[in-house]
């Protein structure tokens, strides 16, 4: 899964409201499910680092919001489309096939700083000449030939790729709804009465 949704009953939390309280409901509620959704999103991406290893900045910000209002009080928190290609078989697991023809397993290349193949690095190694691309022994891949005639498997050519669920985007997200939102109504409620008297004051005082 990569959206959530987040919204509540409102019953559940009117109980005992007096008749500003229930006025001021619907905005502290909007405002209490977007916090909430804007905790969760900090807290996937968090998760995000802790689960991988050197993640990219695109990586870490593939958690989007869409944030609550009065009128339509339900917020979402999701994985942004072009993540979501690549961070889905993360949060299910098992076995990926890429668009082109192969994946790239880094087996004896250098990384870049995230953690990847540097882009063209498939290039700029086969235009060398120690370099080639071959199947040894039922691997496919770029191969180096050293002077001493051994031979070194720089990058494998996978048809397909396995993956372990590591991701846990939903179980994030479903426990800080379940810490924070009750929490999160309470001092927006507080807030939204407590500016209500003010308008209500300053309304008496100028009558």
């Amino acid at each position: 899964m990569t959206a959530i949704t987040l919204e509540t009953q409102f019953e559940q939390f009117a109980k005992g409201l007096s008749d500003l309280g229930r006025q001021e409901a619907p905005f502290a509620t909007a405002r209490a499910i977007t916090i909430t959704a804007e905790d969760a999103v900090d807290a996937v991406e968090k998760h995000i680092e802790d689960v991988f290893e050197r993640p990219t900045p695109f990586t870490k910000r593939a958690v989007g919001v869409r944030r609550a209002s009065k009128a339509r009080p339900v917020a979402t928190v999701y994985i942004k489309r072009i993540q979501a290609q690549y961070l889905g078989i993360q949060a299910t697991g098992g076995q990926r096939r890429p668009r082109r023809r192969f994946l790239l397993d880094p087996v004896g290349a250098r990384l870049n700083k995230a953690g990847n193949i540097p882009r063209k690095a498939l290039d700029r190694m086969l235009a060398k000449p120690d370099h080639f691309l071959a199947t040894i022994k039922g691997v496919r891949g770029v191969w180096r030939r050293y002077k001493s005639g051994r031979i070194k498997l720089m990058i494998a050519l996978d048809e397909t790729q396995t993956y372990r669920k590591r991701f846990y985007f939903e179980r994030t997200v479903e426990a800080v709804v379940a810490r924070k939102l009750r929490r999160n109504f309470g001092r927006e409620m507080s807030k939204a009465i407590a500016q209500a008297r003010r308008r209500n004051i300053r309304k008496l005082v100028g009558s």
